[in-house]
């Protein structure tokens, strides 16, 4: 669920977070900052709404700093995915400034899917192109990818922003719709490593994949479960890490079964399943709901792979 007043949280958790990534990412602000802001956000969330000025502020006074947009749509905000899709359609019909001119309007306006082809038409985007590239879900797999590596840093709620000091690899996260007095601490904490413990042991950077040695080899991975879907549905894991894959029941009642790992487990709504992933060897692993009744479990489909 969206926060509802969340606290900083000055400590980075054990997060695998995908590095920054400027052929793929959407990044405002300095291209050569050498820190990042990366923010998971819904359009739908309130709380998004509310920080996004703040960002727009943060890199406005701060040119050494560069914010990086990333989707992570929450279930039960039933237009929050395609507004996501919207501002990537945007940006490829209109150039990159439109994911950003999107998201504005998107916020000004409302994230209603029946009207986000009006709505890019109000920043210059054709709304028969929007809407074809909206119907045919050019961009849906690229907001569950966002997704996914979400999940990997541990994200659950929305807006996550993690500061990532990018040659050092420093982290801070600062959960919800934080003031800018809060990013402008962490910027600078993690600029200067001076930092709570544990966030300097946080092994994770905004450069080049770091090693092996230098991920962290304790986490936990939130798997959404609802009609009809898991979300994330490809799971990456390295070999050897002590993973446990949390399962979120948000709507229906399903089951999950990996049979390459053993694992068979029921996940009602509103209930939360830990289970252990074994990493002990590499190789892909399909998973399925296991509950046989009702259409739309046969497309509830997704991969663990061990790396």
């Amino acid at each position: 669920v969206t926060p509802s007043a969340p606290a900083p949280d000055t400590a980075a958790q054990d997060a695998m977070i995908p590095p920054v990534d400027a052929k793929r990412d959407h990044i405002k602000g300095n291209l050569s900052a050498d820190v990042a802001v990366i923010e998971y956000s819904d359009l739908e969330c309130p709380f998004c709404k509310r920080v996004h000025p703040t960002l727009t502020q943060l890199i406005a006074d701060d040119t050494s700093v560069q914010w990086v947009y990333r989707h992570f749509p929450l279930g039960p905000h039933k237009n929050a995915q395609k507004a996501a899709e919207a501002t990537e359609c945007a940006a490829s019909i209109g150039g990159p400034q439109k994911f950003w001119e999107m998201i504005d309007v998107i916020y000004l306006k409302g994230p209603d899917n029946l009207k986000l082809g009006a709505l890019a038409e109000e920043i210059g985007v054709s709304t028969p192109k929007m809407e074809d590239c909206l119907s045919t879900g050019t961009f849906t797999d690229h907001v569950k990818e966002d997704m996914a590596g979400a999940a990997s840093a541990g994200v659950n709620g929305t807006p996550s922003n993690f500061v990532i000091h990018i040659p050092s690899g420093r982290i801070q996260r600062v959960s919800g719709a934080q003031p800018l007095s809060a990013f402008r601490t962490a910027i600078e904490a993690v600029r200067s490593g001076n930092m709570p413990a544990p966030a300097a042991a946080a092994p994770t950077a905004a450069k080049a994949a770091p090693s092996s040695k230098a991920r962290p080899t304790l986490y936990t991975v939130p798997i959404r479960v609802e009609n009809w879907a898991f979300t994330p549905s490809t799971i990456r894991v390295k070999k050897g890490d002590t993973v446990t894959l949390r399962f979120v029941g948000t709507t229906g009642s399903h089951g999950v079964s990996i049979p390459g790992l053993a694992i068979d487990v029921a996940v009602e709504e509103n209930q939360k399943v830990e289970v252990p992933l074994p990493t002990d060897r590499t190789g892909t692993f399909p998973f399925s709901c296991n509950v046989a009744c009702g259409s739309g479990h046969s497309d509830m489909t997704g991969t663990i792979i061990v790396e």
